[in-house]
């Protein structure tokens, strides 16, 4: 099957580099050397080590990849800085979000605006100058939302504390994205090998904040707040639905307040995920009633060695048989434009 539009990428990434970085330090910071990595390691584990380095300049790989791929556009994600909120110092968090967010659009946004979109990162450390930095990057670098990191934070995604974020964002009508990429914290320290944390650490971290975001009334407070979960498939999500709905049914007086089943809010809200094009349970999830909350993720340049293995996702899903063409259309762009109200 030949598509007749153009699929949208919701969550692919750059390969953020200390070198890159430095350049965009502010004052009094600028210019000077450390021995340490500007971001802590997200974990531990050896990441960078699974893939011969590559010198091409990441704009360049990302314009191979649109090119290659016939992908209209990408809302770009960090690498590195997923590992923001293990920052322990509050005002070295602040300076190293304006950093990122610097070279995020220096870099890489005002060279191809109408084909490279970013997304703010955020010194969650600090919720109220979290949502400043979010207002800066939307109103002066044109940034389409906001990503939270998944791990590291003091409290679950749907805790009050997290309110002058959120009011900000709705204000500002953008999205806010909560995306995994670090295991520390999350119980997995059992583990010896690092495949082992690659099938865990998205999964897990996501279902903490979304059990937290729905029982703790986070949709009722913002409804129209628009927030994905980004990077651990959907595989998880009716099991999730499911399990809530139960439990909610038991204990509706520790979510109070809820006046439906959770899952419902999940159904109509503004709540959206992204999958892997490979899914098996794609075709059922669609069935839960959650066909307009879906959204195609290339995550290049990770995980795959090759931008070929990556151009080959697309044609594959389009060949699916168990997937209708309207569906297709609503994960590969529709749903991708709606959430980050994308001009495209």
């Amino acid at each position: 099957m030949i598509a007749n539009y153009a699929p949208i990428d919701a969550d692919g990434h750059v390969m953020e580099t200390d070198d890159e970085l430095r350049r965009y330090l502010p004052a009094p910071f600028e210019g000077r050397r450390a021995l340490t990595a500007l971001f802590p390691s997200l974990d531990g584990w050896p990441r960078s080590t699974r893939k011969a380095p590559d010198p091409t300049p990441g704009l360049k790989k990302w314009r191979m990849f649109l090119d290659g791929s016939g992908v209209a556009g990408s809302v770009l994600y960090p690498t590195m800085g997923l590992a923001m909120a293990h920052i322990k110092d509050v005002k070295w968090a602040a300076v190293m979000a304006r950093c990122y967010n610097d070279y995020l659009y220096g870099e890489y946004l005002q060279h191809e605006p109408k084909r490279l979109f970013g997304v703010a990162l955020l010194p969650v450390q600090d919720i109220s100058a979290a949502a400043e930095e979010l207002e800066r990057c939307v109103r002066d670098l044109k940034m389409v939302g906001g990503v939270i990191p998944a791990v590291g934070l003091p409290k679950g995604l749907g805790h009050p504390m997290y309110d002058p974020l959120y009011r900000t964002a709705v204000r500002l009508n953008v999205p806010l994205a909560v995306h995994g990429g670090s295991s520390a914290g999350l119980g997995l320290d059992l583990f010896d090998s690092f495949i082992k944390i690659l099938v865990m650490e998205h999964a897990v971290a996501q279902q903490i904040h979304f059990t937290s975001y729905l029982l703790d009334g986070g949709p009722v407070r913002f409804p129209t707040l628009k927030i994905a979960f980004l990077e651990a498939g959907v595989g998880w999500v009716p099991y999730l639905m499911e399990r809530l709905d139960e439990k909610y049914e038991k204990l509706p007086q520790q979510a109070p307040l809820l006046t439906k089943a959770p899952s419902e809010y999940v159904r109509d809200g503004a709540i959206y995920f992204s999958c892997e094009l490979e899914e098996t349970i794609l075709s059922y999830v669609i069935g839960l009633g959650l066909e307009k909350k879906i959204m195609y993720p290339s995550d290049y340049p990770h995980e795959r060695p090759t931008l070929e293995e990556f151009l080959a996702d697309i044609p594959h899903f389009l060949a699916r048989e168990d997937l209708s063409d309207n569906a297709k259309k609503l994960i590969l762009r529709d749903n991708c434009v709606d959430f980050y109200s994308l001009r495209i």
